[in-house]
């Protein structure tokens, strides 16, 4: 007659239990915002809804607590990239919103949404483009302002 093994347990994760999602806070710790980004994927630069404002900035604020400024508009424009433009330090200042601690820029993101939403706008009426009007935007912006080079 075989002899059973005891079967045996997995580790449990280290570190505290994390609490039911319903009742999880969204952050980036948990990625409770995942559910929340996917359904961002569906909208664009010119079709977001001022009322996203104010979780688009409390989403980008946790995103920021771990990656800083610059760090949480790439990541978000990689999961997003027809919604989260990007930014830098040179691009932000130029845009009259510059970046400050981390953990404090998620209104002045918010405010560049705009600028970048209003400038696909103005894009949008003048071309036929079929590509991405935000990549467009970032390339200029890259080029004008951290780059430094002349359009004259």
């Amino acid at each position: 007659m075989k002899t059973r093994r005891p079967q045996q347990q997995p580790n449990p994760a280290p570190g505290p239990a994390r609490p039911a999602p319903e009742s999880a806070p969204e952050s980036v710790g948990d990625f409770s915002w995942s559910a929340y980004l996917m359904r961002l994927r569906k909208q664009e630069i010119d079709t977001v809804s001022p009322d996203e404002s104010p979780r688009i900035v409390a989403m980008f604020k946790d995103f920021e607590s771990v990656l800083g400024p610059v760090g949480a508009a790439k990541s978000l424009h990689m999961l997003v990239p027809k919604l989260f433009p990007l930014w830098d330090r040179a691009i932000a200042r130029a845009y009259n919103v510059p970046l400050h601690r981390a953990g404090a820029n998620g209104e002045r993101y918010w405010q560049f949404m705009q600028i970048a939403w209003k400038q696909s706008a103005a894009l949008k009426r003048r071309t036929n483009s079929g590509g991405s009007l935000l990549k467009a935007i970032d390339e200029y912006n890259y080029c004008k302002y951290t780059r430094r080079l002349s359009f004259s």
